[in-house]
């Protein structure tokens, strides 16, 4: 690798027959093929063209009408993007100017005139415009890329907070701007292609030791910009062998040394051959620039993912000592209702359904089970410190969850609700009170949860009035409305 390196350092120093073209100045585009007002443009351009009468003059304001068009193509990119309509028109149009040039200058050789004044000064306007076209290109690719980092940052964000929904739509987004920029590519390699068989047709008209000189200065100003690329950036150097750089060099040599001998033809023929290497050395960079990129994203990605796992497993250890913890004060609370010894729920203390102990991810399956218990009378006893009398039979009893059954009380007061393939989860077990009574508890429903036991698969737990049974087990007590207490004889 430091090889390489010190070969393409010191490639940059071989003379080059002349300096870079100079930056273009775009005419203003006007009105752009979007418009529907673009017929104007086009009717104004066709008169200058019809008062135009000096051959020379009519191939030079088709370079003019060329500029134009790339301004055209610039605006359309900047404002419409690649998808636009108006853009493959003002393509088109570009294309049709540059070959209009070129007809001129071949009909005014047919003629007998000597056109290669004429055919040097329209090819290095042409070049002027090709280049000028290029920096519009890759303008827009750049803007592309600022967009797609951009959303890389985006994505990255919402992953980390979880939005699942923002990811999604942030992705979409980056496909189509990625959709986008390999369009912007494929356009761009089209119009080159074009325009390079309208450059052909003019540069064969050109005096052999101007057409070979330009042929040269257009390799070592690709060679110096490429060079300008690996060296300070860095980019692609690991795709570069030793061979190429080498064979490139030795090329762009043999040219020279043919062109200072007068052999014109064939330097500008081995130009061309650098040409294409120069090319090819392109391809490859932009291939590894792509590659790296792509390995950096799925590099992104994984991370992300394993600080996602990692996250998550620390919830899950939080989650999981939090319930062996809300397990230990269930029992211990089990433990002191049992010694208090009684299993009558009046007006619990708190509601399971929003306890530290909710179903499990388990309880989903069905199962059958009952819950019991009796309705009494305390009219006069409000207080539940006696049985009270019997309340009338009949009395409707309903428990409401992830499915509901519905039962009634009998004679002897007692009722039983019945489950059969049932989900497990909390159930809300009401009363509905007869004609003239009222409810203890006043809201006429007891709570319960009812979930796997953590003990053993095949058991479950009931939760209710803030303890845990293995039954359950609901009284509920009545009360004439309007009637007053009268002492208990005891």
């Amino acid at each position: 690798m430091k090889t390489i390196k010190s070969i393409l350092i010191s490639l940059l120093f071989i003379p080059i027959l002349a300096l870079a073209h100079e930056s273009v100045a775009l005419p203003s585009p006007g009105l752009t093929p979007e418009s529907a007002f673009y017929f104007v443009d086009k009717l104004g351009e066709a008169l200058r063209e019809f008062f135009t009468f000096n051959p020379d003059a009519k191939a030079h304001l088709q370079i003019d009408f060329a500029a134009e068009r790339i301004a055209e193509i610039k605006i359309i990119l900047e404002t419409k993007g690649v998808n636009a309509k108006g853009l493959e028109v003002a393509q088109s149009r570009l294309q049709e100017h540059l070959g209009n040039a070129a007809e001129i200058v071949v009909k005014q050789k047919n003629k007998g005139k000597n056109v290669s004044e004429l055919a040097k000064s329209i090819s290095d306007d042409f070049d002027a415009n090709k280049e000028a076209l290029k920096r519009v290109f890759k303008d827009q690719k750049r803007s592309l890329e600022a967009r797609e980092d951009e959303l890389k940052a985006k994505i990255r964000e919402a992953r980390r907070a979880g939005d699942t929904a923002q990811v999604e739509a942030l992705v979409k987004e980056l496909g189509e701007i990625k959709a986008q920029k390999e369009l912007l590519e494929l356009k761009e390699e089209e119009q080159e292609d074009a325009l390079e068989q309208e450059e052909e047709k003019i540069e064969r008209e050109m005096d052999k030791k101007e057409d070979a000189e330009k042929a040269i200065k257009e390799v070592e100003e690709e060679k110096q910009e490429l060079l300008g690329i690996v060296v300070m950036d860095g980019s692609g150097s690991d795709g570069l062998t030793e061979f190429v750089i080498v064979k490139l060099s030795q090329i762009v040599a043999q040219a020279k040394e043919l062109f200072a001998k007068e052999n014109y033809v064939g330097a500008k023929q081995l130009a061309k051959q650098a040409e294409k290497i120069l090319d090819e050395v392109e391809d490859a960079i932009e291939d590894l620039e792509e590659a790296k990129e792509e390995e950096d994203e799925l590099k992104e990605e994984q991370e992300e993912q394993t600080k996602e796992g990692a996250e998550k497993e620390a919830e899950r250890l939080e989650n999981g000592q939090r319930q062996k913890e809300a397990e230990k004060q269930q029992e211990e609370a089990e433990e002191q209702s049992n010694e208090a010894g009684g299993a009558r729920i009046v007006n619990p203390t708190e509601s399971p359904s929003t306890s530290s102990n909710p179903p499990t991810a388990k309880d989903t399956g069905g199962y059958t089970f009952t819950i019991t218990g009796r309705v009494m009378d305390n009219t006069y006893d409000p207080s539940g410190m006696t049985d009270g009398v019997l309340a009338p039979a009949g009395v409707v009893i309903r428990a409401i969850g992830p499915k509901t059954v519905t039962t009634q009380t009998r004679s002897d007061g007692y009722y039983t609700l019945s489950f059969t393939n049932t989900p497990v989860g909390t159930y809300d077990v009401c009363i509905t009170p007869p004609s003239g009574y009222t409810a203890n508890p006043p809201s006429g429903c007891e709570n319960v949860v009812i979930r796997l036991s953590a003990r053993n698969d095949t058991t479950l737990d009931f939760f209710y009035g803030g303890g845990r049974a293995s039954h359950a087990t609901i009284y509920f007590d009545l009360r004439r409305t309007g009637s007053a207490e009268r002492p208990i004889n005891w």
